[in-house]
């Protein structure tokens, strides 16, 4: 059966990779997973054109709560990933790809800045990525996107992309998200132009439940 509470927090991870590369990558089944208060710095892509990039990453059924929170991807001195060559693969800064129904989810107060690329790109990126069925609550609030400039070609940058349904009697709070000093991103020569969306949802909630998008500052 599976444990109580999985926790992985308080984690600084550096790397140097030529290859595909998650910073964090759950695949335990517990239930409650706590991902908090983690850095992650320093990831440079040498020589690899292809590898998808994901900082955090759930990807197990757990069946009663998942905070991710507090994690800080880059800081002011150093980046989160730097791409040394042009790169095709994804990048996914914090991704959870799964839950059971009656999962509460909250992915609050995280930090994701320091994206370099140097040659032009051709991924598509998620700041924040939701993809688990239909979890009974979502908080999705106080994350902060800082002095991002990015330069990729690519189909679509979405910062929060929630994938989810809401059950009913459950929430949904998307909350105090921003960008904190700018963003850019260098033009387009993707074929249809790069679309660059701050928040995207692409499921119901089930009523009745609770839906609030306050105070955001894109």
């Amino acid at each position: 059966g599976s444990v109580s509470t999985f926790n992985i927090n308080n984690n600084k991870i550096y790397s140097n990779t030529r290859f595909s590369f998650t910073g964090i990558y759950n695949v335990s089944i517990m239930k409650i997973l706590n991902i908090n208060f983690n850095s992650l710095y320093n990831n440079p892509f040498n020589t690899n054109t292809t590898g998808v990039f994901y900082g955090i990453r759930n990807n197990a059924s757990v069946p009663t709560a998942i905070n991710i929170s507090s994690n800080h991807l880059g800081d002011a001195g150093t980046n989160f990933i730097t791409y040394l060559a042009a790169n095709s693969g994804t990048l996914y800064g914090i991704s959870n790809d799964l839950a059971l129904d009656g999962c509460i989810l909250s992915i609050s107060g995280n930090d994701i800045q320091g994206i370099s690329q140097a040659t032009a790109c051709s991924g598509s990126q998620y700041y924040i990525w939701n993809n688990s069925s239909a979890n009974i609550s979502q908080n999705i609030s106080s994350n902060t996107f800082t002095n991002l400039s990015i330069n990729t070609n690519c189909l679509e940058i979405i910062f929060i992309y929630n994938r989810s349904f809401t059950q009913a009697n459950g929430f949904l709070r998307i909350n105090n998200n921003s960008i904190s000093g700018s963003y850019t991103k260098a033009a387009s020569s993707y074929s249809g132009s790069t679309t660059v969306t701050l928040y995207k949802e692409i499921n119901q909630s089930y009523s009745p439940s609770t839906v609030t998008h306050n105070n955001n500052n894109f």
